[in-house]
């Protein structure tokens, strides 16, 4: 499977706070050209910084919480 993943605009930004985007995954899909088109339909319509596509969710996804225990290694 392959993560479609967007950074978008922080929803709850404020005044002088570091993190002005966040990344939200689009869901999986089963080749990259399916989350590719995701990416691309979630883009026609919301502002995207970046994107990626991945077969696992980067580790900065997580950053704040502490990974599922199924997730450690």
């Amino acid at each position: 499977m392959f993560i479609a993943v967007v950074s978008i605009p922080n929803p709850k930004a404020r005044a002088g706070e570091a993190f002005t985007h966040v990344w939200a995954s689009l869901g999986a899909y089963p080749t990259p050209e399916q989350a590719q088109a995701a990416i691309d339909l979630y883009a026609a319509e919301n502002l995207v910084q970046e994107s990626r596509i991945s077969q696992a969710l980067p580790r900065f996804f997580f950053q704040g919480r502490r990974l599922p225990d199924s997730a450690r290694g």
